[in-house]
């Protein structure tokens, strides 16, 4: 895949490859393009995890194509989608704490910081109640 993203954003995101192989070998990884017309624009990957927990482990738009939009309008589109094909209450996802553009984008759509105890340096959790998207 041809995707990209900035120089400062590798610090904080896994390789797209990285995470098809993984999704190979663990089967509740669903990786997928995300397209605007035929224009491959960005992947994301999310996962229901052992526990039952909703995840969403990668979301990237092609850096070319940041700052238009395509981020917000496919982070709904997902969430939309992650409520139609679960029962589940909450998505969950992590990110590097100084990773404040990713911060920015899923606190616009409501997710808040939860501490679990599993946190690290390099990862902080966040978690969207599903239902609250909903009447929001």
């Amino acid at each position: 895949m041809e995707l990209r993203i900035t120089e400062e954003q590798e610090k904080y995101v896994t390789s797209i490859e990285h995470t098809i192989a993984q999704a190979y070998v663990d089967k509740s990884i669903i990786p997928f393009v995300i397209k605007a017309e035929e224009e491959v624009i960005g992947f994301i990957a999310y996962a229901l995890d052992e526990e039952g927990d909703l995840n969403l482990l990668r979301f990237m738009i092609d850096s070319k194509l940041q700052k238009r939009g395509y981020g917000k309008q496919s982070l709904k589109l997902i969430i939309k989608k992650l409520i139609q094909s679960f029962s589940n209450e909450k998505v969950w996802l992590s990110i590097h704490p100084n990773n404040d553009v990713a911060k920015h984008l899923y606190e616009s759509f409501g997710f808040q910081k939860e501490e679990l105890g599993f946190e690290t340096d390099d990862e902080i959790f966040m978690c969207l109640n599903l239902k609250e998207f909903i009447n929001s």
